[in-house]
């Protein structure tokens, strides 16, 4: 179930119903589509496993070349308490993102947001008339691509700008864009040692199969932390407990920044 609204904020509640058939599925899903009041509701049919294989499969072929690196800052840090809590300010991203509310079968309840603009749903959102195949595009694909959220484990992750990388690839490694990565994380991960399992299991990707321009921190309701990067075209994972940490948009070895006010903002 999808609940969206047409001015800003946009909240959203997902959920997921079991359809044999890809094509019955989509067309139930867009049969489905209902107002309340001054808001829509949409049922999603179809498998969600099988979805989520699609859309990898699409960005390796074509939808990767859209993406955008937003100047985000992100910081993880403790309370008087002890608490780590993980937070996140979208500097120059303008039109606020969807807030979901996920809820699939077999998969860790969860919070996040659904950023229309990150990937080709902007054709969709910036258009006052859009077509019915942009429309079915939008619907089918929205709740798979995820930027920032926490499930129903505690465990939260975030994404930010970083400056491109070409990725040493791994034969054993799937490759896997960076959006729908997230969505695994949360759909599948409790701690910071299963973040850390899938993302060796995989070479994330964004601008094009060779380039990853993004990185992650990500937290666990044990008070750890894990900074995911790509260094020289390899995949680093630095993790910890009991320090705060922060990146925006450079990495803290030196170098450019995609930014202007990175470092700015960093300090």
């Amino acid at each position: 179930m999808a609940v969206w609204s047409c001015s800003q904020p946009k909240i959203l509640e997902l959920s997921f119903e079991d359809l044999p058939g890809e094509r019955e599925a989509d067309q139930k899903t867009l049969m489905s589509i209902q107002p309340v009041g001054k808001l829509f509701t949409v049922s999603y049919f179809g498998d969600y496993s099988e979805r989520l294989e699609w859309l990898n499969n699409f960005h390796i072929k074509e939808a990767s070349k859209r993406v955008k690196r937003n100047s985000c800052s992100l910081f993880a840090t403790y309370t008087e308490t002890g608490e780590l809590l993980l937070g996140r300010n979208f500097d120059r991203l303008k039109e606020i993102p969807v807030l979901g509310k996920f809820s699939a079968p077999g998969k860790y309840k969860s919070f996040a947001f659904s950023p229309g603009s990150e990937v080709f749903l902007n054709e969709v959102i910036e258009n006052r008339n859009p077509t019915r195949e942009q429309q079915d595009k939008f619907l089918t694909c929205l709740p798979f691509y995820a930027t920032d959220g926490i499930n129903e484990k505690g465990l939260s992750i975030a994404i930010a700008g970083a400056p491109p990388q070409r990725i040493n690839h791994q034969e054993h490694c799937r490759p896997m864009f960076v959006l729908l990565f997230i969505r695994q994380v949360l759909d599948h991960c409790k701690n910071i040692d299963e973040v850390s399992q899938l993302a060796e299991s995989v070479t994330l990707y964004d601008s094009d199969l060779e380039t990853i321009s993004h990185h992650f921190i990500v937290v666990d309701a044990e008070g750890q932390w894990l900074v995911i990067d790509y260094i020289d075209g390899h995949l680093r994972l630095k993790r910890g407990q009991g320090e705060s940490q922060a990146r925006t948009n450079h990495f803290l070895e030196g170098g450019p920044a995609i930014d202007n006010t990175s470092f700015l903002r960093y300090n």
